[in-house]
């Protein structure tokens, strides 16, 4: 690591991380009218840290600017550039004023580009154009302008007004532009979550707005949303994320919690799917099961490498009939629909002493209930966990349905679950061939999986 005296850039390695990216970092201040630059002329250069490649930028980047370079900064964008030879760069504006020893801050308006170092004209020139293109409307971005957190704080703000809480000092970030945003905020409560998503996620914002008007149970209590920005301000949940040392009690109240939630989405399936929920009711799974396999097969034909044994032809008509049969037999069953989640994993679940709340709507399925329940079985891990976990979720389930038909639905949902999950995992818009290799390795995995339930599921009335 370079001292923060030298001319060289400040490269910060996150501990315990093999793989990382290197990211440049313009710091910008007073309205993007100077820029933080390190060393002197003529090799100015830019800082730079090292990020875990694999995780989110913001809760890497920002921390490590505030510890090597003794300044907040608020993110306003990153930039990854395709090609592995140019460095990836964030943006952010400086809290304060004072520059870290061994570093200036120069005018924008009169930067002496002879005298930087490459690597750092060329990233500082696109992130100054990119930062025109945002202001002229050329590329869009709400969370990019200099002073957009003041604006956030201040909606915030007065969003608290009418819930009796006041908006705190402390705040964190989460995630950087250009028009997403997840921001902590303390209050003189429990802390708020301001989240806004794009375009291309707008379905969560409208999920959201319909879970939280049907007052389903245990989702976060939203406070307030704001139609432009596709944001709403929610109360943090109290309790703690699942691990290995979660007892047995716990995932019996997340799972009763899963169920009471699941029983309340009934009302709003309909609205769910209109706001962008993934179909997963049986006729739908039932149409999407050649083109689903079809695919799959491609994948295994490309497999780099034995072992595993690539599944043939006559798995995958096994996986095929097996798959019409669940569906049929689910839809003869006439379950009610429920709504569920797709992306079910334990950062996504809050369990507290009495209560739980699943977070993270942009995932909702609707479709047979017990599939999340699988998840959640999954999640719980030891044998006694789950099967705790699922007699706590089948009690309300149990007052509302007779038990043969229970018994016919968790008999069906191993596989359906399976098949959901590579539903949600392959990436239909690209051909086989265009999927990057770790999910191509994902979807292989889980379509054997999927061939081990198929030969698994019990014949009807079996159980």
């Amino acid at each position: 690591m370079q001292s923060l005296t030298s001319s060289r850039p400040v490269a910060v390695a996150p501990p315990n991380e093999q793989e990382v990216m290197r990211c440049l970092v313009v710091i910008l201040r007073k309205r993007d009218t100077e820029v933080l630059v390190s060393g002197r002329a003529p090799g100015y250069r830019l800082p730079s840290i090292e990020v875990p490649a694999r995780q989110r930028i913001a809760p890497n980047l920002l921390p490590g600017i505030e510890r090597y370079l003794g300044m907040r900064t608020v993110g306003r964008f990153c930039v990854v550039p395709e090609l592995r030879n140019r460095p990836a760069y964030s943006v952010v504006d400086a809290i304060g004023s004072c520059a870290p020893a061994g570093h200036a801050w120069l005018p924008v308006s009169a930067i002496p580009w002879d005298n930087f170092a490459p690597d750092a004209q060329a990233t500082l020139w696109s992130a100054l154009a990119r930062i025109h293109a945002y202001a002229a409307g050329k590329l869009a971005g709400r969370f990019v302008a200099a002073g957009w957190l003041e604006e956030i704080r201040a909606w915030t703000e007065d969003s608290l007004a009418g819930s009796g809480l006041r908006l705190g000092e402390v705040w964190s970030q989460y995630s950087l532009g250009p028009d997403y945003a997840l921001l902590r905020f303390s209050t003189s409560g429990p802390a708020v979550w301001f989240k806004a998503v794009g375009a291309e996620c707008a379905r969560e914002f409208a999920i959201t707005e319909v879970l939280s008007a049907a007052a389903v149970p245990h989702i976060p209590r939203v406070l307030a949303f704001q139609e432009d920005w596709r944001a709403w301000l929610s109360i943090e949940a109290a309790g703690r994320r699942p691990d290995e040392q979660t007892a047995g009690a716990q995932w019996e109240t997340a799972a009763r919690s899963l169920s009471e939630f699941q029983m309340g989405s009934i009302p709003c399936t309909g609205y769910l799917l209109a706001a962008g929920g993934r179909d997963l009711r049986a006729r739908c799974l039932h149409g999407a099961i050649e083109l689903c396999l079809s695919r799959m097969g491609a994948l295994m034909k490309m497999q780099p490498r034995v072992p595993p044994v690539a599944l043939g032809a006559a798995e995958f008509l096994t996986i095929a009939a097996k798959l019409k049969e669940a569906c049929l037999r689910l839809d003869a069953l006439r379950a009610p629909d429920t709504a569920g989640h797709s992306d079910f994993s334990a950062g996504n679940i809050s369990i507290g002493e009495s209560d739980t709340v699943f977070l993270d709507w942009a995932e909702c399925h609707v479709g047979p209930p017990f599939i999340t329940l699988a998840y959640l079985e999954l999640l719980a891990g030891a044998p006694r966990c789950r099967r705790r976990a699922r007699e706590a979720y089948l009690e309300l389930w149990r007052r509302e349905w007779p038990a043969k038909q229970i018994d016919e639905l968790l008999a069906l949902c191993p596989l359906l679950a399976v098949f959901a999950c590579v539903l949600g995992c392959d990436d239909p818009t690209r051909t086989p061939e265009e999927l990057d290799s770790d999910r191509a390795r994902r979807l292989r995995s889980l379509t054997r999986r999927m061939h081990l339930e198929a030969r698994a599921l019990p014949r009807p009335g079996s159980r």
